[in-house]
């Protein structure tokens, strides 16, 4: 997993706020079957936003079936911690043109950092929550492969007050 480009390795991360993971995937010149990738999400205190992962194939040469994720469920967010699988069943299909810079894809999925007495943002007890990926497919020859981990960290909004005297008359 990644994250969306020009923001930080390590990302700060308040409760209640959304954070896209662009997962980019590549893939051999051949037709696969069954493309399946899980996204491994931390149990302290991420939560996968049902339905929100889109795919981008702008830079594929190939044919991707339609995405499905598991396990679904009602409501807004998946459980607490919750690993996703997001299937491409059937023929995934990259065409034989040996030109490895068009066998990409990337996949966005969104998160938001629930609140849990598991998250914490206050400085020297801060949350940090690691997400990878693994992708696999049917009668894959070397197995699933696991992308590097992603690091978030929780912190505590930072508020600034300030009060003023005003007196429109004096006494």
């Amino acid at each position: 997993g990644r994250l969306l480009p020009g923001q930080f390795a390590r990302i700060r991360l308040q409760i209640g706020e959304r954070l896209t993971y662009r997962v980019d995937v590549t893939l051999p010149e051949t037709t696969i079957t069954n493309l399946s990738i899980t996204d491994i999400m931390p149990s302290n205190g991420l939560a996968y936003v049902r339905s929100s992962a889109r795919v981008d194939t702008n830079t594929f040469v190939g044919f991707l079936p339609a995405i499905s994720e598991t396990p679904t469920g009602s409501g807004l967010l998946a459980t607490n911690g919750q690993n996703m699988t997001f299937n491409f069943f059937g023929n995934t299909v990259v065409y034989g043109d040996k030109d490895t810079g068009n066998n990409s894809f990337s996949l966005y999925l969104d998160v938001i950092a629930i609140d849990t007495n598991q998250n914490f943002g206050l400085a020297g007890a801060q949350t940090v929550h690691t997400n990878r990926d693994r992708v696999t497919y049917a009668a894959n020859p070397v197995g699933a492969v696991t992308s590097a981990v992603v690091t978030t960290t929780m912190i505590e909004p930072r508020l600034t007050l300030t009060k003023n005297i005003v007196q429109a008359t004096a006494d």
